[in-house]
């Protein structure tokens, strides 16, 4: 039964000291895991670079690489987030990839070519819930690189760009898995009361 003159305890407020505590255990936790996420992706990206030259030559490798170090950002910097996703990464790539290669086989115009792709991309990728932004700008790779990539075809698929998504993913997955239960466990993040 409710009393309004029952005492209660008031809540204990933390002391001035567990604060500063708490935010500089938020802050190394933060920071630590800033560093090791971004050292991931220049390990990632580095990968791709090896494997993209390895398959398409030094003169490709950047226009590729573009794309991959923009999935890298999402992957490694807001891996929380939808796009970050594996459906969105590898469907996304892939399926505008597909339509980029069959765009540029029958729709010679650039500037045409450019807008069927890019619109196709993500007309693929909303309708079958696998957005991620970096793959619209792999289907414009596709169809901005020239006779490379007109002869590369469907191969673009096989290497460079399967091998590229799974060394992405995989260094994400591999990271996430060594580093962050080291994390948690190294540092209570929250000051129990």
């Amino acid at each position: 039964m409710f009393s309004p003159f029952a005492s209660s305890p008031l809540p204990r407020r933390p002391s001035p000291d567990q604060l500063a505590l708490d935010l500089l255990a938020r802050v190394a936790h933060k920071t630590t895991r800033t560093t090791l996420m971004t050292l991931g992706a220049a390990l990632g990206i580095v990968l791709v670079l090896l494997v993209t030259q390895l398959t398409v030559g030094a003169s490709g490798a950047p226009t590729i690489v573009a794309s991959m170090g923009a999935s890298a950002v999402i992957l490694y910097a807001l891996p929380d987030t939808p796009s970050a996703r594996l459906w969105p990464l590898f469907g996304g790539h892939i399926l505008s990839a597909t339509l980029a290669v069959l765009v540029v086989r029958t729709i010679p115009h650039p500037s045409l070519a450019l807008a069927a792709a890019i619109f196709g991309a993500l007309f693929l990728m909303s309708a079958l819930r696998c957005v991620h932004p970096p793959a619209g700008a792999t289907a414009l790779t596709i169809v901005l690189g020239g006779a490379e990539m007109r002869e590369l075809g469907f191969g673009f698929l096989v290497s460079p760009l399967i091998p590229n998504l799974i060394i992405l993913s995989s260094t994400t997955w591999l990271l996430r898995r060594l580093i962050q239960p080291r994390l948690t466990a190294a540092a209570p993040w929250r000051l129990t009361r």
